[in-house]
């Protein structure tokens, strides 16, 4: 007998979230599992799962998290989803998601399990006092973060299971030298650059936004600028600006002023050819991430990471084995490494090597999905 599991999803922009529903789709022991999706607004992962033929339900108006009326209309929803479909177990992700499900899911007495992405704030704590059987989050550093937010309230708590980490995947492969290639001579050709002689291209991808610490790229481009005028380097800055507009512009008229080898690339259209183009990844965030897809991406493509000394990164990356690692917030430390790989192309050659090893081993999306589906057999079992 299959178990049917309906996903309730309240994101839908690009993101870790939205990447982690599209591999439930496409990922799923479908002899196993039938999945369901809820998903509160239209978007790139509406798009993708409805194009796949998924079960979606979109609702009309998204809802919002202080609105009473929005709570009511979200839990109707899910309690004829969980009727009409013989829903075994609602999964929510995020804390947003968590407090719109858990009421819903526990009148219909079906389990709830919710997916914790980035413990952030006053919602967190909501969320891990709503009723729910289980806590998925994405490392040991998610688990602490959510552990610290539950202290004051964690006596109310009731997990009958542990916190469940599971590591997250990617399903990008490396791609054929000739592709690698064309994609780099189409780049550069759109930053009207001819000249290939022992440049470096660095890729950064994410949401541009001050947490990821673009400053700091910028100025330890800014530096090795100053101490090595010869280096022939360019940064590509992948993503999208939605929301931080003044912020990218300001960031430009600093590249503009101080005459950077750094560009806005606006949205990546192929996350692997972007990185798989690029000689380095670098995030340089000033704010501690719970995980970060970009990272593995890069790696499951041959692009050696450099990271800061924060958050989950280090979870994933041992330095001088699969990627090098600076200080937080120090551009002297990144410009540093940047130099390291810049001049020495057998580390970068070794990084990159052991970094597709890393994520083929731990961040395969089969493998995600198989750990997550019998971490629901355990909630079953109950």
């Amino acid at each position: 007998m299959k178990r049917k599991i309906l996903y309730v999803c309240p994101f839908t922009e690009i993101g870790g979230v939205e990447t982690f529903v599209k591999q439930t789709h496409l990922y799923s022991d479908s002899t196993q599992f039938e999945n369901h999706y809820l998903l509160f607004r239209s978007g790139p992962a509406s798009k993708f799962l409805l194009e796949k033929g998924a079960r979606v339900t979109l609702l009309k108006t998204p809802p919002q998290i202080f609105s009473w009326k929005d709570h009511q209309m979200v839990n109707q929803q899910i309690r004829e989803q969980i009727n009409k479909n013989k829903i075994d177990l609602v999964h929510s992700l995020g804390a947003k998601g968590a407090l719109f499900s858990a009421t819903a899911a526990k009148q219909m007495d079906v389990p709830h399990v919710w997916f914790q992405y980035y413990p952030s704030g006053t919602l967190d704590r909501l969320a891990a006092l709503c009723p729910h059987h289980g806590l998925v989050v994405t490392s040991h550093f998610a688990a602490q973060r959510q552990r610290d937010f539950e202290k004051s309230v964690r006596w109310l708590i009731q997990r009958k299971l542990p916190i469940e980490k599971i590591l997250l995947g990617t399903d990008l492969k490396p791609l054929e030298p000739a592709r690698i290639l064309a994609e780099r001579a189409k780049i550069l050709s759109s930053l009207g650059i001819d000249d290939e002689n022992n440049l470096c291209l660095i890729s950064m991808l994410g949401q541009i936004h001050p947490r990821k610490g673009i400053e700091v790229l910028l100025t330890a481009l800014q530096e090795l600028k100053e101490r090595h005028p010869l280096l022939n380097i360019r940064a590509l800055i992948f993503g999208s600006a939605k929301g931080q507009e003044k912020y990218k512009n300001k960031l430009q008229k600093w590249i503009d002023q101080h005459q950077l080898p750094a560009h806005f690339m606006g949205i990546s259209e192929n996350v692997g050819l972007s990185h798989s183009a690029c000689d380095m990844y670098v995030n340089s965030c000033i704010q501690p991430e719970a995980f970060s897809h970009s990272l593995i991406e890069a790696m499951a493509m041959g692009t050696p990471p450099i990271v800061p000394d924060i958050g989950a990164l280090q979870e994933v990356i041992q330095n001088g084995e699969n990627g090098l690692i600076f200080r937080t917030g120090d551009p002297s430390s990144l410009a540093n490494r940047l130099c390291s790989l810049i001049q020495e192309k057998s580390l970068r050659q070794k990084l990159a090597t052991k970094a597709q090893e890393t994520v083929s081993f731990r961040h395969d999306c089969a493998k995600t999905m198989e750990h997550l589906e019998q971490f629901y057999q355990k909630i079953f079992a109950l």
